[in-house]
């Protein structure tokens, strides 16, 4: 793509969807012929800068930017099936649509990373070469591993290949990983598919040795690709007790890499065979024994409970059970529990995640919700049965996360990418970009996660997505998948793997992940400017859920798992909702993300700051701009305060409850903390519950027990309460500060849960200078 010069970003968005439009290719052109010298050069050329790059001490940092956004080419084939090979590059046409063709390639040259693709030089049949680039790895995986996974001399295959002109001639451009695929057996394919090819005399016995030593070595890649060459060349052998221990080599690779549901479905392959031997041939059925076992362990981590409990029960008529087996027994018996009863070890999960562990649990989904279709606006979350307030509504490990990882120093230059997203025209981090590849790398590997994952909804982008859809049938003059289709077997999933769809899906789903561990002194919810987390994850039913600002339920993150509690009584068909937003900022704040993402928010709260007008909200917005700005300049003027205070009261009209007037929390908060510091505790301490009664908690007058829970503020209604307590301690109250401490272990009892309150804040509170028992 040319380099352009943009005015302003609405430029750049429009150029660059201009220009990744397809119908606004050059004309199609013959594929001219590169110099292969030439081209091998350039492509060592570009190893030797990124190394040196890498190796480099600057301090500088190169910024690359990468397209999100529709139009992205893919094959919907599996494989090569269906699809014509061509004779060679000559066959095909620049900037030109090769839908139902294939081409054969051998790689000549070793794998090179630059941030955003993978490059790569081939050569065809007839020995005309060409550069690669490939798009959508997840961008941790080593060099090693991809050459390994892409090693020079092996045969590819690719579907429906997309050659684009470029200054220097052409390059082929693969935008979906699933459309760049191993060929284990060219003659399969082509014969004589290449010049001086040589033929592989290795056999399966060899291949399986290499891919053990590779295995012991920790190249995956490699030992998964052995394990593929072994089976491939064993087929036709008519040995089933060699089919059935490559079966299971194979197998133990693909869990080694993480790819659980095609160890799972080797396994089960493996067993039937080896239990069809003669007894004579394996006696004591190690192969069938082995294959048990490894299966019970993949079917544990893709949380098929069931099928781990029929693996192990099935091993155990065969031989007794090992201390290891009978320890993932009991884990089977714990999970199944917590599935079922949506009982989990809350502290054992908070001390994993603090430490960045992985945690070993079961998803949950409270039995008392479903998904509908609600009038007006599609699918959403409804309460089948009453809900009570603090009930744990979902439990749910991500399908995929990611961060921003490519910003690095102190090993060369560092790099950094954004995403420059085309469906909702905004910048976006890295880690929306990462996300989309580790899923895309997840849903090649597992139908049902893929079958998931096209089943979300694409939002605002489902029109041009949907036309982009009949355009291919146009095209192809062939049935093509229906992603809402109820009829489509529910086991199916779409061939191929849409990253513009994936890409979407992505966008309109993903949640920013801030585990709830992190609450040391980096984050404070009374500070204006709060730090940003370039950490993404999607999930299967999480992001069903609607949007409102008056949410009824509340999310939070453990590690990636996603955590939802009730924050208030959830009636009988009610739909569940959460706030996709801060519903604690201003009407043209949150209608600006809400209108990025296709919806308007029809809530209470939207209607009330609508039906005050915007010159109201203007002024408003405008009065808590200058009290931050006085508080920033450490004034001590409470007066002014205190006047700033009433004219912001003033702005909203007479009749609104005083229950929703979220955006009065922040400057309430600011003007309590300084009349703490001029030791006017109790004149805080009212300032401060009347913060909490502006997101809609309300408290027994003498007591001050919470009568009514806050339905915003989120952690800071906790925090708010806890701050109130240390100023009551400061001022002797014993009694007023166990009030305070059981009223803040109540709030979050529709947030992570009370249970967890003493180690969610403990961390806090001390940075903050409270002592408080919070046990």
């Amino acid at each position: 793509m040319a380099s352009h010069s943009f005015t302003n970003e609405a430029d750049e968005f429009t150029q660059i969807s201009f220009l990744s439009n397809p119908s606004n290719l050059p004309q199609p052109t013959p594929v001219p012929k590169l110099d292969r010298s030439q081209v091998l050069a350039q492509h060592q050329a570009l190893i030797e800068r990124e190394r040196a790059w890498s190796q480099s001490s600057s301090t500088e940092t190169r910024q690359r930017k990468e397209v999100v956004g529709p139009y992205k080419p893919w094959s919907r084939r599996t494989g090569s099936r269906d699809l014509e090979f061509v004779e060679g590059l000559h066959k095909l046409r620049c900037d030109e649509s090769a839908k139902g063709k294939a081409l054969l390639v051998r790689i000549i040259s070793p794998t090179v990373v630059n941030s955003i693709s993978v490059h790569c030089v081939i050569e065809d049949n007839l020995g005309d070469v060409a550069p690669v680039q490939l798009y959508r790895l997840p961008r941790n995986t080593s060099l090693q591993d991809l050459n390994d996974r892409f090693p020079q001399s092996s045969t590819f295959v690719i579907s429906e290949p997309t050659l684009r002109s470029s200054k220097g001639g052409f390059l082929i451009r693969i935008d979906s990983p699933a459309d760049f695929h191993e060929c284990l057996d060219p003659l399969n394919v082509q014969t004589n598919p290449f010049r001086n090819e040589k033929q592989n005399l290795s056999t399966p016995q060899e291949y399986a040795l290499a891919a053990e030593t590779y295995l012991e070595q920790g190249r995956l890649q490699a030992g998964l690709r052995s394990c593929a060459l072994a089976m491939d060349r064993a087929w036709n052998t008519g040995k089933d007790e060699l089919l059935a221990s490559l079966g299971y080599l194979q197998s133990r690779a693909l869990y080694e890499v993480g790819q659980y549901r095609s160890c799972l479905d080797g396994t089960e392959g493996a067993f039937e065979t080896a239990s069809n031997w003669p007894q004579a041939t394996d006696p004591k059925g190690q192969i069938a024994k082995k294959a048990l076992w490894l299966g019970a362990k993949a079917a544990y981590r893709i949380q098929e409970w069931d099928h781990a409990k029929g693996n192990l029960a099935d091993l155990k008529r065969l031989q007794k059970l090992d201390g290891e087996m009978l320890e993932l027994e009991r884990k089977i018996g714990k999970r199944i529990e917590e599935n079922r009863e949506g009982s989990f070890e809350w502290e054992g999960l908070f001390d994993s995640a603090k430490e960045g562990k992985y945690s070993e649990t079961s998803d949950y989904r409270q039995p008392s919700i479903e998904v509908r279709e609600i009038e007006g606006k599609g699918a959403g979350v409804v309460a089948k049965s009453r809900i009570e307030r603090g009930e744990l509504i979902l439990f749910e490990e991500a399908l995929a996360s990611a961060e921003s990882t490519s910003l690095f120093q102190g090993h060369g230059g560092g790099s950094s990418t954004i995403c420059v997203n085309l469906f909702t025209k905004e910048y976006d981090p890295e880690a929306l970009g990462q996300t989309v590849s580790v899923l895309l790398e997840k849903m090649s590997g597992d139908e049902k996660v893929k079958k998931l994952v096209y089943d979300l909804s694409t939002g605002p982008a489902e029109g041009v997505l949907d036309k982009l859809r009949v355009e291919r049938v146009k095209v192809e003059e062939d049935e093509v998948y229906d992603y809402d289709e109820e009829e489509d077997d529910p086991d199916a999933a779409p061939p191929g793997l849409d990253v513009s769809r994936v890409e979407a899906i992505v966008t309109y789903n993903s949640f920013k992940v801030r585990c709830i561990t992190a609450q040391a002194s980096a984050f404070d919810p009374t500070a204006k400017d709060q730090p940003k987390t370039d950490r993404l994850a999607i999930y299967n039913f999480a992001s069903r859920f609607n949007h409102s600002c008056l949410p009824n339920v509340s999310y939070q993150f453990l590690g990636d798992r996603i955590l939802v509690r009730a924050i208030k009584t959830i009636e009988e068909g009610e739909e569940v909702v959460l706030s996709y937003t801060d519903s604690m900022r201003g009407l043209e704040e949150r209608r600006m993300h809400q209108e990025k993402h296709g919806f308007e928010c029809g809530c209470r709260l939207c209607a009330l700051d609508a039906w005050e007008g915007s010159k109201q909200r203007e002024e408003r917005r405008s009065l808590i701009t200058q009290l931050e700005e006085m508080d920033e300049k450490e004034s001590d003027d409470l007066d002014a305060y205190l006047d700033l205070l009433r004219q912001i009261d003033d702005t909203y009209a007479t009749d609104r409850p005083t229950s929703l007037r979220s955006e009065s929390f922040r400057p309430l908060t600011i003007f309590a903390e300084r009349l703490a510091r001029a030791s006017q505790l109790a004149q805080a301490i009212e300032m401060q519950k009347r913060a909490l009664e502006a997101v809609g908690a309300s408290f027994a007058p003498s007591t001050e027990v919470v009568n009514s829970f806050p339905i915003l503020g989120d952690e800071e209604s906790v925090k708010m309460a806890l701050r109130i307590a240390d100023k009551y301690q400061a001022m002797g109250d014993r009694a007023k500060v166990g009030i305070w401490v059981e009223n803040a272990k109540r709030l979050e009892d529709g947030e992570s849960g009370g249970v967890l309150l003493e180690r969610r804040y403990k961390d806090w509170v001390g940075d903050m200078g409270i002592k408080l028992d919070l046990r």
